[in-house]
């Protein structure tokens, strides 16, 4: 009896994991996720000192509330300067549970943090590729998005920058996986429960619910009736919570409905994010010299998308049908 086979069979708990973790991922593609894991730690070696001025805003906020002084910039100043809610309050929640075994700082936990959700954008698109590629295609389309992740520059640099920017990418990722299921639950609730909270990422955050929810009113519940009116308030109801319960933090706390760093009348209506800018700001017109490289960072996605058609032209063409 070799090695495995005796561990296997001397610890029947071993046995079980083992049996369910072979049932649900292929071992091959499992190796294909733990080889760019670790190639992706080699970017780290010059990145990982490096950290954003915006990080460092949200830890002062972080800090300043374990010193006792509220979510406050200043002393006495009620000011929302951070932009990501939901980022904010993980770390919070990460960084209480921590100081009963060491108390870290905030900037190094931000860094292990979003480098931990880079990885879990890996994982969950091992499960993406699972869904959507053929039985013949997985391993090669799996590479191939895995590929795409690790030639994208930006993955890399706000990965271990101290910022919730992967942590958004890792929803996102996180919610399509699920709507990819066969099962109602996962498929709507589950779904939904992921999107309300990328409603209190960034500021854009709140558009991911929202064009899903009139994506499944309309493909859903109106065109193909999967969806009854019952489920499709439930689906509503969990989408809304997340962000009213902040809403309502937000006016009692700091004293309005949107963030305080909004300043300039063009912002009056949206939260304020690099989509609207003075001409000039940032470079160019409305920030469109801003906006670019991340524009070019997106191609590496809808490459993946339009592979993923040609390499599954029957899959999507159900999925969209």
């Amino acid at each position: 009896m070799n090695l495995k086979k005796s561990i296997l069979f001397h610890f029947p708990c071993i046995f079980m994991l083992y049996q369910k973790f072979t049932n649900r991922i292929n071992l091959n593609l499992f190796f294909i996720f733990l080889f760019f894991l670790i190639i992706s730690l080699i970017p780290q070696l010059y990145l990982f000192e490096h950290i954003i001025e915006d990080a460092n805003i949200h830890n002062r906020y972080i800090d300043r509330f374990f010193m006792g002084k509220g979510l406050t910039f200043n002393d006495g100043e009620f000011v929302e300067g951070f932009s990501n809610p939901l980022w904010l309050i993980v770390l919070i929640i990460i960084k209480t549970i921590l100081l009963s075994i060491k108390d870290l700082e905030i900037d190094l936990i931000s860094k292990y943090i979003g480098f931990a959700f880079f990885i879990l954008m890996y994982l969950t698109c091992l499960f993406i590729s699972k869904k959507i590629f053929l039985k013949d295609d997985v391993i090669l389309g799996y590479t191939i998005i895995c590929l795409f992740i690790f030639f994208t520059p930006s993955f890399h640099v706000y990965s271990s920058s101290g910022m919730g920017t992967i942590m958004f990418c890792f929803l996102i990722l996180f919610s399509f996986n699920f709507f990819l299921s066969n099962i109602y639950l996962k498929k709507y609730f589950y779904t939904a429960l992921i999107l309300s909270l990328i409603g209190i990422t960034r500021p854009e955050g709140v558009l991911y619910p929202f064009f899903w929810y009139i994506f499944v009113f309309y493909n859903d519940f109106y065109k193909n009736k999967i969806l009854n009116i019952r489920n499709l308030i439930i689906i509503l109801f969990i989408l809304v919570i997340p962000f009213t319960i902040y809403e309502i933090f937000r006016i009692n706390y700091y004293g309005g409905y949107l963030s305080n760093t909004i300043d300039h009348p063009l912002n009056k209506l949206l939260p304020n994010t690099f989509f609207i800018k003075t001409p000039g700001q940032f470079g160019g017109l409305f920030g469109l010299g801003y906006l670019l490289p991340w524009f070019i960072s997106l191609i590496s996605f809808i490459s993946i998308f339009v592979l993923s058609f040609l390499l599954i032209p029957e899959k999507f063409n159900k999925f969209f049908k």
